[in-house]
This record gives C-alpha cells, sequence and structure tokens, in this order.
C-alpha cells in the first residue's frame, strides 16, 4: 500500500467466462509486461457472452470490435481486449451492443465472442482487462485466479488517494522528449515523438508500412538492426518496445492513433489501405514517385517507368 489512507475502489468483474490468469501470464510480450497498465487475463473462454467488467460510461469501441474501453466514476479506465491479435479478423467474431459513451453497470451484457471463428483463425483466445492509466491512478489491484463466470467478481482496483491536482489535462507537447538538437525546432507534441521515432528506427527510408491498433504504432521495416530500440524506449510518451511476427512496435497506449496520424504526416508521399474496417489497425504503405534517377535506370534496363501522378 502506497497511501497513507483507503483509496477508492472499483469492483471488477469477468467480462467473459473462462479462467482467471496473472497478467504476467498473457501469451503477449507487451500486455504481459504491464506496459499498456496492470490488470489480469481471462484464458481458455468458452465465449459466448460479454459483459461490462466495470461500471461506468464506455469510451471507446474498437471498429475492429475486438476491444473496448471504460472509464469509472473514480478516474479508472479500463481496455477490455479479447483475444490476441484478434483486430486481424476485422470483427468476425464478435457482436457488440454498446456504442461510445453508453453507460454500463458492471455485468451488463454488452455482446457476444465466437471462439470457436478466433481459434479457427489460429488466434489466441485470451482476454485482457487492464487498467490503461495504471501509472497516473492505479493504487493496485488484487485479483482472484481461476474459474470465472462471466460476471463474477475477480478483482478489486484501488484508486490512488492522492487528490488530483488543479491543472489542464497534459497536452501532446508534454510528450515531447526534452532535448533533441537535430529535431526541427517548430514540432511540437506527437509531431515530435513522432520525428524521433522516425529518427531511431532508421529513418523513412528504412520503412517499409505501417499499422496501428489500441496501444502500437506498428512499423515494418526494411532492416531492424538500424533501429535504436534503446533510445526509442526511453523517449517521453513511449512505454515499450517489442519486436514480433515482424513488426518493430513501438507502445505507446490509448495514444496510438494521435502518435500514427504524426508519423503517417511526415512519412511523405503514401497510399493508405485499410489493413481492418476499423481505426484500430490501419496499414499504410509508403509509395514515391518515381526519380529522375529511377528513370534512367529503367531505361538503362529496359522496364517501362510509371508515370507521376
Amino acid at each position: 500500500m502506497t497511501s497513507s489512507t483507503t483509496p477508492t475502489t472499483v469492483e471488477v468483474v469477468a467480462p467473459i467466462a473462462g479462467t482467471v490468469i496473472d497478467i504476467t501470464d498473457v501469451p503477449d510480450p507487451v500486455l504481459s509486461k504491464k506496459s499498456v497498465g496492470d490488470g489480469f487475463g481471462i484464458g481458455t473462454p468458452p465465449g459466448g457472452t460479454i459483459v461490462a467488467p466495470v461500471t461506468g460510461t464506455v469510451i471507446m469501441v474498437a471498429k475492429t470490435l475486438h476491444a473496448v474501453g471504460f472509464k469509472t466514476e473514480s478516474g479508472l479506465q479500463f481496455l477490455v481486449h479479447l483475444g490476441i491479435d484478434t483486430v486481424e479478423l476485422e470483427g468476425k467474431p464478435f457482436t457488440l451492443t454498446i456504442t461510445k459513451g453508453d453507460e454500463v453497470k458492471a455485468g451488463q451484457d454488452i455482446g457476444v465472442m465466437n471462439v470457436e471463428a478466433i481459434q479457427a483463425a489460429g488466434k489466441d483466445t485470451t482476454t485482457v482487462v487492464t487498467v490503461t492509466n495504471t501509472t497516473k491512478k492505479l493504487d493496485h489491484i488484487d485479483v482472484n485466479t481461476g474459474p470465472a463466470e462471466a460476471g463474477d467478481k475477480v478483482a478489486v482496483a484501488y484508486v490512488k488517494a492522492e487528490p488530483p491536482v488543479l491543472q489542464a489535462a497534459p497536452t501532446p507537447k508534454e510528450l515531447t522528449p526534452a532535448e533533441n538538437p537535430n529535431r526541427p525546432a517548430e514540432l511540437t507534441g506527437y509531431d515530435a515523438l513522432a520525428w524521433d521515432i522516425i529518427d531511431n528506427i532508421g529513418g523513412k527510408e528504412n520503412v517499409r508500412s505501417v499499422t496501428y491498433c489500441i496501444t502500437r504504432v506498428r512499423f515494418y521495416l526494411k532492416d531492424s538492426n538500424k533501429a535504436k530500440t534503446d533510445i526509442i524506449t526511453n523517449l517521453n510518451g513511449v512505454r515499450d518496445v517489442v519486436q514480433a511476427s515482424g513488426q518493430y512496435q513501438v507502445v505507446v497506449g490509448p495514444e496510438a492513433e494521435e502518435v500514427y496520424n504524426a508519423v503517417m504526416s511526415q512519412l511523405g508521399e503514401a497510399s493508405s489501405s485499410e489493413a481492418s474496417s476499423g481505426d484500430t489497425e490501419t496499414e499504410t504503405t509508403k509509395s514515391k514517385s518515381p526519380t529522375a534517377l529511377d528513370r534512367v535506370k529503367s531505361l538503362l534496363h529496359g522496364r517501362p517507368q510509371e508515370k507521376e501522378s
């Protein structure tokens, strides 16, 4: 216990039936390290009904339906992630009956999860509940592991007892690393963070394509050895870096979309094609107009050259 007084508590129920496990046992290198926040997992879910894990407001519903965010009256923000890497399934295994802004009660039915469809696609069905503002708001969370039905109380989250700071919410500018003499001075906020990430992954020329999900900006790099992981990990605004599935994943938390947009605006001319039907996983592949040198090389090798659009 870190507080001198008893902190406010939030009761958390299992959003789906299964076996409650410690978050460190979740089969995902980012979630298990608590990079997105503390919480717990639910392994071997049989599927079926999904319920709200807490009483509060729905603050996010992924268009791919694999993740839902909630905010409680205490200020704790919870993310329910249905399965691992299920963003790639384009929402097909899920049916949700809630929308952003809805008020819900803990244990209230909010949808259905088709485990068979997830397994048939070769994805892990482990469902994860995390407190995404753990660092700022969570004192600690007590989790009861073991079998549970959807709606069973499985955890108690303790809110930090210190009074809220009476100041404006952090602006993107506060995410800007303090010093980088090479970065253009006019860049601030997410733009500055994006510049620093690109600069340290080997520059624009080392990027094949970029995607993003709820908590991560995922780069496909030409040469991952050029990335300066130790520097990127310590950038203000970056929670972690993970290399998996051929991706260089920069974990930034719920701000992933803002960081992604800033990254794409700096990668220059690009054509965007959505890898999924939602704002939770959008893939953009860089494409450049042919240079004069490219056209000369093309003529020397007898290949037709694409016209500039």
